[in-house]
């Protein structure tokens, strides 16, 4: 259950960049830099939308072309979107969320001590692999971490991609996977999630048993 106790010292835009980005697997930038018309809070599915935007107050670069994606918003990334539903001003386009919050996490020893040997240094952005990590125990796909992480389908599967992409209903199914219980909201069982999507693909007219 995320509480967020450990990160009470930090401002509360950073805060909450850190929470969304290490629930929901995005990098960092991809919550620093949104913009208020691509974060969706009152839609049957809240979530935020990661594309390109090439002019205006809010334009924004992506990693590449597969990391445009929607990004479902539950438990406690939900609840620290709310919190800033205009975005987060205070970081967007600008430096500095990363140096504020690795030395935030050092300073409070919140960072995993590396094992005898190691020489490697954990950073904020090392939340989009443990969220990987997530998924695997979770026993979700290759394709289905590809989706929720923004990789490229066609390098998954090394051949050209055909068929759709999951629709909402099917991305907060595997969102919900792999989210963490907070004292509002709890996740519903993997095998009960692993149920919905098959009903979800049934209803598409699919064949799943």
């Amino acid at each position: 259950m995320i509480k967020q106790n450990g990160l009470s010292g930090l401002n509360d835009q950073a805060r909450d960049i850190a929470t969304i980005s290490a629930e929901c697997g995005c990098r960092q930038t991809e919550i620093i830099d949104l913009g208020p018309r691509d974060i969706h809070l009152d839609h049957d599915i809240p979530h935020v939308q990661l594309r390109l935007v090439t002019d205006g107050e809010h334009k924004r670069q992506i990693k590449n072309s597969v990391s445009k994606r929607p990004v479902v918003l539950l438990g406690a990334a939900l609840e620290c979107m709310r919190r800033h539903p205009n975005g987060f001003p205070r970081y967007r386009g600008k430096e500095g969320y990363s140096a504020t919050v690795n030395a935030y996490m050092r300073e409070n020893e919140l960072f995993p001590k590396p094992e005898e040997g190691e020489t490697r240094h954990y950073t904020i952005g090392c939340t989009r692999h443990t969220f990987e990590n997530r998924m695997i125990h979770a026993k979700m796909s290759n394709e289905e971490r590809a989706f929720l992480m923004g990789h490229s389908i066609g390098q998954v599967r090394n051949r050209p991609v055909y068929g759709s992409m999951p629709d909402l209903k099917m991305r907060a199914v595997f969102q919900e996977m792999v989210s963490f219980a907070t004292v509002k909201w709890a996740p519903r069982p993997i095998a009960v999630l692993r149920d919905e999507v098959d009903r979800l693909a049934s209803e598409l007219g699919f064949r799943v048993r």
